[in-house]
């Protein structure tokens, strides 16, 4: 969990902590991300790799950089052009 004073605006105070409280209480990271079949994807915004031809192929960041969520939309992206996502703990 991120400590709310380290964190340098106030959107950043509300919003990261609100995040961390949803994940640990809706179970995201379930492994319905990493079934190709599931349309649950997204990305953990500060800690993803990517393949420089998929990153290239799905239009890089400016293909989400419209959106609020654009970590969420970067997964949903990758996965309905045909590419794997895997969580790792």
């Amino acid at each position: 969990m991120f400590s709310p004073e380290k964190l340098s605006n106030f959107w950043s105070k509300i919003t990261i902590p609100l995040w961390d409280s949803v994940s640990v209480l809706f179970g995201v990271g379930s492994p319905d991300v990493n079934n190709p079949k599931s349309k649950i994807a997204y990305v953990m915004g500060s800690y993803f790799l990517i393949k420089r031809k998929v990153f290239v192929d799905i239009g890089t960041f400016k293909s989400v950089c419209q959106e609020i969520q654009e970590d969420k939309a970067l997964g949903i992206l990758i996965k309905k052009s045909g590419y794997k996502i895997k969580l790792v703990d």
